[in-house]
């Protein structure tokens, strides 16, 4: 019986990622891995780059600059203005700044946002506001430290945002 062994190697090359892993995909170099959804912090293994995984919630009104490659949240509830740099951004409240996402952005029904946003997806529900430059691509580069950003323009597009 010993040709169904090589069979079964074959039908699975690698082992499946761990249970509760998630992909982080590094902003310095591109690279793609797995980590534990419970990890705050890594660093990538093919540059060694720092990255923060925390999440973040907005209950109350903010003005921060975040870093961060986990979920920033901005509940109904809540205003938040500054520059963010995440994995993931969901806007519920009210945002005023400008976002790099190097994954998808979700704004609410009843969100209102405003600034620049650059992300590789972005999704817009009926009755959201949005006033901004827009920025949609598969991979984005975070600028190297030190190296500053043009403050938010004034609104280049006005969206009433009828898209789903």
């Amino acid at each position: 019986m010993s040709p169904i062994r090589p069979a079964l190697g074959a039908v699975h090359p690698r082992p499946p990622d761990p249970p509760g892993a998630r992909p982080v995909r590094c902003p310095a170099c591109a690279h793609l891995f797995p980590t534990s959804r419970k990890a705050m912090s890594i660093r990538c293994p093919r540059c060694t780059t720092h990255l923060r995984l925390e999440d973040f919630t907005f209950r109350r009104n903010a003005s921060a600059d975040i870093n961060t490659h986990g979920h920033v949240r901005v509940t109904s509830a809540s205003s938040v203005s500054g520059e963010v740099v995440c994995g993931q951004l969901t806007n519920s409240g009210r945002f005023n700044g400008s976002a790099v996402v190097h994954g998808p952005v979700e704004l609410s029904e009843a969100s209102f946002t405003t600034g620049d946003i650059a992300a590789q997806s972005l999704r817009v529900s009926h009755g959201a506001v949005l006033r901004g430059k827009i920025h949609i691509a598969p991979s984005l580069q975070v600028p190297p430290k030190g190296v500053t950003r043009r403050p938010a323009t004034p609104p280049m597009a006005v969206l009433p945002a009828t898209l789903q």
